[in-house]
């Protein structure tokens, strides 16, 4: 987290993006999917969801194409 946050809706965030990773979905998704539950946590002050933050690079690197003797 990049700010502090009240212990019950951090609970309730490490519950919710753990679950679903568990569940197999990305990192990413269990993100916006813990971030919506802290938003609609009873003791969220409404701005708490905006401070988990996850630093990823979710794009794979460009394709090469595939040459061959015959396609030149």
């Amino acid at each position: 987290m990049q700010y502090s946050v009240l212990d019950d809706v951090a609970t309730h965030f490490a519950y919710t993006f753990y679950r679903t990773i568990a569940s197999g979905k990305s990192v990413d998704v269990a993100l916006k999917e813990a971030r919506i539950a802290m938003k609609h946590s009873d003791k969220s002050n409404g701005f708490d969801f905006a401070t988990p933050v996850l630093y990823c690079d979710t794009f794979p690197p460009p394709r090469r194409p595939k040459y061959s003797i015959e396609n030149i």
